[in-house]
């Protein structure tokens, strides 16, 4: 592997000639995704990451030719000021021609950003939300974000806030951890200017699943209030989302974890949950539960709930993988204690039915 080997590179290491290059680009933790946009464009989408030289909240869209080479580089800079940094990213295609028309991004101070992809260029960033705890404090955004349309057509974007990046990040004696929170909020183009605008929602019942593991179940349905833009669940400190979620029919599912008491990369044997609510409403699911095990928890004054939360030990679960019939998280635990290092929960299909294949093509080697 050599410089040759390297289509195109992108830096803010300064070289030795002392200028650099960017400074809007930092130590990209999201994911890098290429997606095929409008106007016959093919992009790669790169969040900037933390500690860039500019402390922006930065979104680079690089316009790729057919062999990958780079075109036209788009720097969307949506927070100019210090100390922030863009985490993570969402898209979603409304119309069904498999184009991405809008990107979503979160950012450090919590921000919930937008930009349109419908035109033949990138359009500038608006600001959705920002994320604040009870106190005003900004919750970082450093998973990625979900997107879903409900049957009345409304856009949610989903997420959770908490970050786990630096040895203040890690519980330990002395420090006390943020609350972070779950998020579901409704895109109308426009700003939802404070959290009071958001549905409160709790997390009431507690209980065990039929395998024993700790488990949880959020509020029973109810609609979402129509004067409500989204809702909001507070976690038990010093639980947080560092992944992204996966939205499966109304289902958002998402990993929160939940770091040890200790220093430096003790916290991280942890542990967490697999959580699976409502993203139109913040609550569980219209009738039964998402996930098959329908054993019955009980809040404080006995009222029956549904199964919501599935408890993960010996280490802090990974980003959910969903497919038709399980939710699977790694679990920190590996070849040295002869488990497998995942945990899977059984989930219950959309309304409609599991997908299914529709068609087939057998591949012959000549």
């Amino acid at each position: 592997m050599g410089a040759s080997n390297v289509l195109w590179d992108d830096t803010f290491q300064t070289p030795a000639s002392g200028a650099d290059p960017d400074r809007d680009m930092g130590y990209v933790f999201g994911a890098v995704r290429i997606r095929k946009g409008n106007g016959g464009k093919t992009y790669a989408l790169v969040p900037n990451g933390i500690d860039s030289p500019n402390g922006s909240a930065t979104l680079y869209a690089y316009e790729l030719a057919a062999n990958g080479a780079v075109t036209r580089k788009h720097t969307l800079i949506a927070d100019a000021g210090t100390g922030n940094g863009l985490m993570s990213t969402g898209m979603a295609d409304f119309n069904g021609d498999g184009l991405i028309d809008v990107v979503y991004g979160g950012d450090l101070k919590g921000n919930v950003w937008r930009w349109d992809f419908e035109g033949t260029n990138p359009g500038a960033a608006v600001k959705l939300f920002q994320a604040k705890d009870a106190g005003g404090n900004p919750q970082p955004i450093t998973g990625g974000l979900a997107v879903g349309r409900d049957t009345s057509g409304q856009v949610f974007v989903g997420f959770g806030t908490g970050k786990f990046i630096s040895n203040g990040d890690v519980p330990a004696p002395g420090i006390t951890s943020q609350t972070q929170s779950i998020y579901g909020i409704i895109d109308t183009g426009a700003t939802i200017a404070a959290r009071s605008q958001l549905e409160a929602r709790t997390i009431p019942f507690s209980g065990k699943t039929a395998k024993g593991e700790d488990a949880r179940g959020f509020e029973n349905y109810s609609v979402l209030p129509s004067s409500k833009q989204g809702w909001y669940i507070d976690l038990p400190v010093p639980e947080r989302v560092t992944s992204a979620p996966t939205v499966y029919g109304s289902a958002m599912y998402l990993a929160s974890v939940i770091p040890a008491t200790g220093a430096d990369c003790s916290g991280a044997a942890g542990s967490g949950f697999v959580n699976a609510l409502n993203l139109f409403t913040g609550t569980s699911p219209k009738s039964g539960g998402y996930f098959t095990d329908q054993t019955g928890l009980k809040d404080k004054d006995g009222n029956p709930g549904v199964i919501g939360s599935v408890g993960i030990s010996g280490g802090m679960p990974t980003e959910v993988n969903v497919t038709s019939s399980l939710a699977t998280v790694g679990t920190g635990q590996g070849p040295s204690d002869l488990s497998s290092g995942t945990s899977s929960s059984g989930i219950n299909p959309p309304t409609g039915g599991r997908p299914s294949r529709i068609s087939w093509r057998e591949i012959v080697a000549q």
